[in-house]
């Protein structure tokens, strides 16, 4: 869904970017655990299959990869900031907008939120920040489960995308520095949605404010992952940095990473 835009042509002031092929192997494996787990909430495969790993890490992974591989494909590429964003934008709004359009055409209205009975303002709020990908921003499941529900990894994405031309020119201490304030802030923020006890997601709360809709899906709380990546690669492609060989431990498959990121 998220495609990485002219990787083929990036280059440093020495040498073109090479591929990192073995990435794509744990972006299947991560890709795999997505799949099991959306098959298993809706009854197409026994739960006991995956009830021992917490398979809503994988979309974690992605958030990591995505941002290691933006900082390796532009670390020293000289871009501007509207080309950054429209590039990204080219490659996922389109496909976005092409799902939505499928599931309006294709699925029964009962199958998919905003519930026939949401409130007016409800359903102008899910459709219009959905086709701005911003539903990720509004924590009531009836927005950022609204129509095509797994889009808000996308909606998440595209925030990630705004702010990485900033990020990717930080310093590794500041960014690190930025790192840990955030990762603070959402451990505070958790702890209060905790202490307050905002009621958790159901079938009775599609319309209401849940605690989901900011620890687990608003872009800030995820803001930590795609800075984990970002210093990853910061680390691992630094001049001085010793390297470690993913080849040699982790099998390859016939595509190559930049083909897409989610």
């Amino acid at each position: 869904m998220k495609v990485l835009h002219g990787m083929s042509d990036l280059s440093n002031s020495n040498s073109a970017r090479k591929h990192l092929h073995p990435l794509t192997s744990l972006r299947f494996f991560a890709a795999l655990g997505v799949f099991v787990l959306h098959a298993g909430n809706h009854s197409l495969l026994d739960p006991f299959i995956y009830k021992f790993f917490d398979l809503s890490k994988s979309v974690s992974f992605f958030f990591v990869l995505s941002g290691f591989v933006l900082q390796y494909a532009y670390q020293f590429k000289d871009f501007s900031y509207r080309f950054f964003v429209r590039s990204r934008f080219a490659r996922i709004w389109p496909a976005s907008m092409i799902s939505f359009v499928f599931l309006l055409c294709l699925l029964p209205r009962a199958l998919y939120l905003p519930s026939p009975d949401a409130p007016y303002i409800v359903n102008f709020l899910s459709f219009a920040s959905h086709i701005l990908c911003l539903q990720a921003f509004f924590p009531i499941p009836s927005i950022f489960y609204g129509f095509n529900a797994v889009s808000w990894s996308i909606s998440v994405e595209a925030f990630f995308y705004f702010c990485f031309p900033f990020l990717m020119r930080l310093s590794f201490s500041r960014l690190f520095s930025l790192f840990c304030l955030v990762l603070i802030s959402v451990f505070f923020l958790s702890y209060t949605f905790s202490y307050i006890q905002l009621p958790g997601f159901g079938p009775d709360k599609f319309n209401s404010v849940v605690w989901e809709g900011f620890s687990y899906i608003n872009p800030f709380f995820r803001l930590p992952e795609f800075l984990i990546g970002v210093l990853i690669s910061k680390i691992y492609f630094a001049p001085s940095s010793p390297r470690f060989s993913f080849s040699k431990y982790i099998p390859t498959f016939d595509r190559t990473l930049f083909s897409q990121i989610l």
